[in-house]
């Protein structure tokens, strides 16, 4: 029995780690092609052997549940792979992403979207399941960006052809401080429809930005001045869901450039049925902590990496 295991390890080994042919094994042991192939079906029957496919969307089941009972979340996607490269992280999370929507969506759903690098990627990698008719909603308005492929307008028009269906924008800045301009400019036709259907969006897909010392793109390309910049950062502001930022507690910050936003008000947006936070990397982790402790999203979906650190986090009260 003994002989016959090592025969199979030894046949195993040939075949899947030496990448040895077949014929070339029956050859080396001076047995026949046809037992070679017997006694590698008999490896893998007797558990000698397990083929595992990794494929680029496997996930972290074990993290998702402990994200969900910590959090209380609806639900959560956690990328596999602690180690992967940066952009290949980016393109799985875009991939879980866009699963789990195209999971959800029905005919007749009115999703809201917003704009970054990270909607960029989910755009990216959507593969629509079928065609059916939906109805994508630019949430807030754009950027003077360099860009256009991270703006608003281009993300929610791609994932509305994507499925077939129909999509709005607003032909807005993301900030307007002048308040008599953002009133009149709410009320022409084309925003107030834009506006109305997200509030009647069932579905959030947004991604979560971060404050950092180092990132110019937190001057939103000409929005936000330095002063309001240290503002921010003296009130303990790490991150942000659509241009709205917010504490590690989740807490909204006070400041004035809230009120200047043109889109969907974040009371709104955190009372819908699905919040869904696409977020990962290091840079990401405590904006992904303070969006989870304040209940601004309910759906996350990130990296193997990111979520250990961000459980680390809630566990001992630093990364």
């Amino acid at each position: 029995m003994r002989n016959q295991i090592n025969l199979l390890v030894k046949v195993s080994n040939m075949y899947y780690y030496e990448n040895l042919t077949q014929s070339e094994i029956a050859n080396a042991l001076y047995i026949s092609r046809s037992k070679v192939s017997r006694l590698i079906q008999e490896a893998r029957e007797n558990g000698i052997v397990e083929i595992i496919i990794h494929g680029p969307n496997e996930r972290n089941t074990y993290l998702e549940e402990q994200l969900k009972k910590r959090f209380h979340l609806k639900d959560a996607h956690v990328l596999l792979g602690c180690n992967i490269e940066t952009d290949q992280m980016l393109s799985g999370i875009g991939t879980l992403a866009n699963e789990y929507v195209d999971s959800l969506l029905k005919p007749n759903t009115i999703i809201g979207i917003s704009r970054g690098k990270t909607m960029k990627n989910v755009i990216n990698t959507i593969s629509p399941s079928k065609k059916i008719p939906i109805t994508v909603v630019q949430l807030v308005g754009s950027t003077n960006s360099n860009d256009p492929s991270i703006e608003g307008p281009e993300i929610a028009r791609q994932f509305a052809n994507a499925y077939g269906g129909s999509y709005y924008y607003l032909f807005t800045p993301l900030f307007l401080e002048d308040k008599n301009a953002r009133e009149v400019l709410m009320k022409t036709v084309a925003v107030a429809e834009t506006l109305n259907l997200s509030e009647a969006a069932n579905i959030i897909l947004t991604g979560l930005g971060f404050l950092s010392a180092d990132d110019l793109s937190l001057l939103w390309n000409g929005f936000l001045e330095q002063e309001e910049i240290f503002n921010l950062r003296s009130k303990g502001a790490i991150g942000h869901i659509c241009g709205y930022y917010y504490d590690i507690n989740g807490n909204i910050i006070d400041t004035k450039i809230h009120k200047s936003i043109i889109g969907l008000d974040i009371k709104k947006i955190i009372k819908k049925e699905y919040v869904i936070g696409v977020a990962g990397g290091a840079s990401k982790i405590k904006s992904i902590y303070g969006a989870l402790k304040g209940e601004l999203i309910n759906v996350l979906v990130t990296d193997e990496k990111s979520a250990l650190n961000v459980i680390t986090m809630d566990s001992y009260g630093s990364i």
